[in-house]
C-alpha cells in the first residue's frame, strides 16, 4: 500500500467532520420538529412534575403546625389554568388520630375588589371515616380569602344545607341540617341548626341550635385560643339507656367558653359551661387521654323541675316522690376518665322548703330542711336533715334536726354499698303516738338492703292507731305495747326481735316470733306466735253483745304461718275455764250464741216451746247454763288440720265421745266417725269466717234478730294526707 501524503489526510479530516456536522444538524431539525408537534405533551409533563414537587414541599413545609395530616392532595389541572378562574377538581385527604377526611369537588378563583387579594371558592363533597366506617356524604359550600401569594389567609367560611346526615357504626342521624360558618380575619363565627338529632335511637334533640363566637385572632386554618359557645332552641332532650335529661334551653340558653393551649392544636386547657341556673368549669388534662376535671356551682335550682329532668338517674326507691315545691343549690367537683367514668368527685348540697308527695307509700312532706357534704372517698357526710310537717296515712308527724351519714363501702363480692347511720334516737314524734327509734343503722346496695334499729311504743289505746291507719271497724278497747330490740328491714323482709303486748278485757294478749317475709313478692309469708290469758268473758260478752258469761279464755296460737292472707300452719287451742265460781257459767244468750257459732243458723229453726224451755225463761229463773269445760285444739301442717277436744278422761270413759263444750244440761259434740277430725283447709276457712261474721253480726246489731241494713254507712275513703285531698 502506497502511503498517503498530508494533504490527503487533511481533506479526509474535513470530509468526517462535515459528515459529523450534518448528523447533528439533523438531529437538532428533527428534535425541533419532534418538539413542534409534541410540545404541550412535554410541557404540561414537565409542569406537573413541577407542581406535584411545589405541593409537597410546601405540605412538609406547614404540617407540623397542623393538627392533623395531610395525606393527600391532588389537582387535576396545571397553575397555568388558574388564569382562566377554573379547577375542575381537587382531591384532599386529612387524618387526625383514627378519623380521615375525604374531600373532593371543583374550585373557582375570583377577584375581590381588594388589589392582592382574591377569593376561593370551593365545593366539595365531604365524608368522614373513622374506623373504615364512613358518613353518608355531604356537599358544602367553602370559601377563602387570601393574598396571591397563596400564604396568608385573611378569611373563610363554610356553610351546607342537607336533608339528610347519617353515621351507621353510632346510629347518627341529623334532619334538616344546616351549617353556616365564618372567619374575617379577628372574628369567628358558626351558626348550625337540625330539626333532630339521634345517636342510636337513644339522644334526641329537638330544634337544636349552635352558635360558637371568638373575639381573639385566629390562626390561618386554626379556631383559638379562646372560644364562646351558646346553644339555643326549643329544647334539649338526652336519652342515653336509662338517664334522661331536658334542658329548657329556649328560655336560657346553655353557654361555653373554650380555652385552648395553643393555637396550632385542639387542645383544650379549660371549658366553663354556664347552665341554665348553674355554672360549671370543666378542666382537660393532656386531651384527650388525660383526665377531666369538672366544676360546679349551681345557683338556686327548683327542685320540682329538676327532679323531673333528672328522675330516670334517681334510685328506685325515690322515683315514686312527687316533689310539690323546694329550693336547692349544690356545688363541688368531679374527675373523670378520657371515657368518661368519674374516678373522685365531692361536693355538697343544701335544699330548702322540700315539699313531696309519695302516693304508693299515701305519705307527704312539707317544708323540710336537708343538707349534707359528700364525697367518692366517705360518700355522704354531715347530714343534717329537719321536716316540720310529715303525714302518713291520717297520722301526723315531726322530725326534729337530725344528724345522719351515709358512708361509702365495699362488700365482700366487691359490690359498692351505701351504708346509713344516725347514732343518736330519732327525735320523731307523732301526735299522740309515743313511738321511739334508737340507734339507726344499715345499709343500700344494688341489688339490697339492710335497715337496723331499736323500736319501742309505750301503752296507747288501741282506737288512737287505728284512727291513723283508717280503721273504722269496731275494736275493743285495749293498750298496745311493743318492744323491738333490733327491728330488721331487708329486701323483702320484716324481722322483729321482740313482742307485741295487748291488754284487753282484763287479760293480755302477747304476740312474738314475729317476721314478715318476701313482701316483695305476690305471694308473702308471714309469722308469728300468740298467747292469750286471763281474759274475762263478762268483758269480751259485754263489748260483743254475745251476752252474760263468767269465766276466763286462755290458750295460744303457735308457730302460725300465713301465705298471702292463708293460714297454712299453726298449733292452735281455746279453752274457757272457771273464774270465780267452780264452774262456767253462760246466759241463755250466751249460750244460744255459743251453739250459733258452731250450728250456723239452724239454732233459729228450733220450734218454739223447745227454743223457750232451752233459751226462755225457764233457763233464765235455774240461773243459766253451768259448763264444766269448753275448749278445742287444732293442728295444720302440709294442708291438713287434726281437730281436738279437751275432754277430761273420765268424761270420755262415760260418754264414750268427744265434747267440744260439756255441762249437765247442755253438750256441743264434736261430730266425726273418727278422731282426731281431720279437715282440709278450705273447710276451716269456711267455718273461721263464718265464725268471724257472726261475731261482726253480734257486734252491729246486738243479735241477728235485731240485724238491719244501715243505707246511710259512710262509703270508705281513701287513707291519705292532705296533699292528696285527704284529712287528720
Amino acid at each position: 500500500m502506497r502511503p498517503q501524503n498530508s494533504a490527503t489526510l487533511g481533506i479526509m479530516r474535513r470530509l468526517k467532520l462535515f459528515g459529523l456536522s450534518l448528523v447533528i444538524l439533523f438531529s437538532i431539525i428533527g428534535l425541533g420538529l419532534f418538539l413542534e408537534f409534541h410540545t404541550g405533551w412535554l410541557r404540561s409533563k414537565i409542569q406537573s412534575w413541577v407542581q406535584t414537587k411545589v405541593i409537597q414541599k410546601k405540605i412538609e413545609e406547614i404540617q407540623p403546625q397542623l393538627p392533623f395530616q395531610i395525606e393527600k392532595l391532588e389537582i387535576d389541572s396545571l397553575w397555568a389554568d388558574l388564569s382562566s378562574g377554573k379547577i375542575s377538581g381537587v382531591k384532599i385527604q386529612l387524618k387526625k388520630d383514627d378519623w380521615r377526611l375525604y374531600a373532593e369537588g371543583p374550585l373557582k378563583l375570583a377577584t375581590t375588589g381588594t388589589a392582592g387579594l382574591l377569593k376561593i371558592l370551593f365545593t366539595p363533597t365531604i365524608t368522614l371515616e373513622n374506623k373504615s366506617a364512613r358518613t353518608t356524604p355531604i356537599i358544602v359550600d367553602m370559601w377563602a380569602t387570601t393574598n396571591t401569594s397563596f400564604n396568608t389567609l385573611k378569611g373563610f367560611g363554610i356553610s351546607t344545607q342537607s336533608e339528610s346526615f347519617s353515621w351507621k357504626p353510632i346510629g347518627l342521624e341529623l334532619k334538616n341540617l344546616s351549617i353556616n360558618a365564618g372567619w374575617d380575619g379577628s372574628q369567628a363565627k358558626l351558626e348550625t341548626t337540625a330539626q333532630s338529632l339521634s345517636v342510636k335511637d337513644q339522644a334526641q334533640w329537638d330544634q337544636l341550635s349552635l352558635s360558637l363566637v371568638s373575639s381573639l385572632q385566629i390562626q390561618p386554618l386554626m379556631v383559638g385560643p379562646k372560644a364562646t359557645l351558646q346553644v339555643r332552641g326549643k329544647n334539649l332532650e338526652l336519652l342515653l339507656g336509662e338517664l334522661y335529661f331536658d334542658l329548657p334551653l329556649e328560655k336560657s340558653p346553655l353557654t361555653a367558653l373554650i380555652e385552648l393551649e395553643s393555637t396550632t392544636e385542639f387542645k383544650p386547657k379549660s371549658i366553663d359551661v354556664r347552665i341554665p341556673q348553674a355554672d360549671l368549669k370543666l378542666n382537660f388534662q393532656n386531651f384527650p387521654q388525660g383526665n377531666i376535671v369538672a366544676h360546679w356551682n349551681t345557683r338556686s335550682l327548683s327542685v320540682p323541675e329538676t327532679f323531673t329532668r333528672l328522675a330516670s338517674i334517681v334510685p328506685k326507691a325515690l322515683t315514686d316522690m312527687n316533689f310539690v315545691q323546694g329550693q336547692a343549690t349544690t356545688k363541688g367537683r368531679a374527675t373523670f376518665s378520657a371515657n368518661g367514668n368519674v374516678k373522685a368527685y365531692e361536693g355538697s348540697f343544701r335544699g330548702s322548703r322540700l315539699s313531696f308527695l309519695m302516693k304508693d307509700a299515701a305519705a307527704e312532706v312539707r317544708d323540710a330542711k336537708l343538707s349534707f357534704d359528700f364525697s367518692s372517698k366517705d360518700g355522704v357526710q354531715n347530714g343534717k336533715l329537719e321536716i316540720p310537717k310529715g303525714y302518713f296515712k291520717h297520722f301526723k308527724a315531726r322530725l326534729r334536726p337530725t344528724t345522719f351519714a351515709l358512708p361509702f363501702h365495699v362488700d365482700k363480692n366487691g359490690k359498692p354499698r351505701v351504708g346509713l347511720e344516725v347514732k343518736n334516737a330519732l327525735p320523731l314524734e307523732i301526735q299522740d303516738i309515743p313511738l321511739k327509734f334508737e340507734n339507726i343503722e344499715g345499709y343500700f346496695g344494688s341489688e339490697d338492703f339492710l335497715l337496723k334499729s331499736s323500736m319501742g311504743l309505750d301503752k296507747l289505746p288501741i282506737e288512737r292507731l287505728a284512727q291513723g291507719f283508717c280503721f273504722n271497724n269496731p275494736l275493743p278497747p285495749a293498750l298496745v305495747s311493743l318492744q323491738f330490740k333490733p327491728i330488721e328491714f331487708s329486701t323483702g323482709t320484716i324481722d322483729p326481735t321482740g313482742q307485741i303486748l295487748v291488754d284487753l278485757f282484763g287479760g293480755r294478749l302477747t304476740l312474738d316470733r314475729i317476721g314478715f317475709y318476701d313482701l316483695n313478692h305476690e305471694v308473702h309469708e308471714t309469722n308469728f306466735g300468740a298467747q292469750w290469758k286471763g281474759i274475762q268473758l263478762d268483758q269480751l260478752g259485754a263489748w260483743l253483745n254475745f251476752g252474760q258469761m263468767d269465766g276466763v279464755l286462755t290458750g295460744y296460737a303457735s308457730n302460725v304461718v300465713f301465705q298471702s292472707w292463708l293460714p297454712t300452719q299453726y298449733d292452735f287451742k281455746f279453752e274457757v275455764i272457771p273464774n270465780k265460781k267452780s264452774d262456767i257459767v253462760f246466759s241463755p244468750d250466751a249460750m244460744k250464741n255459743v251453739i250459733r257459732l258452731f250450728a250456723g243458723e239452724d239454732i233459729d229453726a228450733l220450734p218454739g216451746l223447745a227454743n223457750w224451755l232451752a233459751f226462755g225463761w225457764p233457763s233464765r229463773v235455774f240461773g243459766g247454763y253451768d259448763i264444766d269445760y269448753f275448749g278445742l285444739s287444732a293442728f295444720s301442717a302440709e294442708g291438713a288440720i287434726l281437730v281436738e277436744t279437751l275432754d277430761p278422761p273420765k268424761i270420755f270413759e262415760k260418754e264414750r265421745q268427744h265434747f267440744i263444750l260439756y255441762g249437765p244440761r247442755f253438750k256441743i259434740p264434736l261430730k266425726s266417725a273418727r278422731y282426731p277430725l281431720v279437715v282440709d283447709a278450705t273447710a276451716m276457712n269456711n267455718f273461721v269466717r263464718h265464725m268471724y261474721q257472726q261475731f261482726d253480726t253480734l257486734k252491729k246489731n246486738g243479735s241477728p234478730e235485731n240485724e238491719k241494713d244501715d243505707p246511710d254507712q259512710e262509703s270508705e275513703t281513701p287513707c291519705l294526707p292532705p296533699g292528696f285531698g285527704g284529712t287528720t
